[in-house]
């Protein structure tokens, strides 16, 4: 996550990147609109890395980061007594980062699945799902005996893949079939 000062170099330095407006989840309140493009490089330290993906922070105080979308490649050592993390290559490492490719962003208050916001011009925006709605199932099996992070796992699994949703919202049910799309 880089910030506005970072994130002007870094995009200055490859103009033929696809920048692409996206929805980010704040811990608390409402989804924030960012953009995100793909590093083919990045260094830190004495490793490179290839394909991760940079967002920019909408709060211009916020300083550049690297999170769990980094470190989840890794297995992470942390030296409190003497102020030094450790970074091993984990399971994962060397895997590029794979994003959603739905536009659905998804939350479980209370064990239901509400869809809280649609990026513009996705797969869900032109299947006619809305923040608001309901996803009771996906290909077939009820949303709630999924994980969130299985359904977002399933949601960035197959560009050109279909994913089945069934949706309410009031009263009405469809089922919308996601033709996944990969956007970065």
């Amino acid at each position: 996550s880089l910030n506005a000062q970072d994130w002007k170099r870094v995009t200055a330095a490859d103009p033929d990147a696809r920048v692409h407006t996206i929805l980010a989840s704040p811990i608390s309140g409402a989804p924030l609109q960012s953009s995100a493009f793909r590093l083919h490089d990045l260094t830190v330290g004495a490793t490179h890395y290839r394909g991760f993906i940079a967002t920019e922070i909408p709060n211009p105080d916020s300083p550049s980061t690297l999170g769990l979308r980094f470190l989840r490649q890794h297995l992470v050592c942390l030296d409190f007594p003497n102020h030094e993390l450790s970074l091993r290559s984990g399971s994962e490492f060397g895997q590029p980062e794979v994003f959603d490719m739905s536009g659905l962003h998804l939350m479980r208050p209370d064990g239901t699945t509400i869809v809280y916001a649609v990026d513009h011009g996705s797969p869900a925006e032109a299947a006619d799902i809305h923040p608001g709605d309901t996803v009771e199932s996906v290909n077939g099996t009820p949303a709630i005996r999924l994980d969130l992070r299985d359904i977002r796992r399933i949601l960035k699994s197959n560009d050109g893949g279909v994913v089945i949703l069934s949706v309410r919202r009031g009263l009405q049910m469809a089922d919308e079939h996601l033709r996944l799309r990969k956007v970065l």
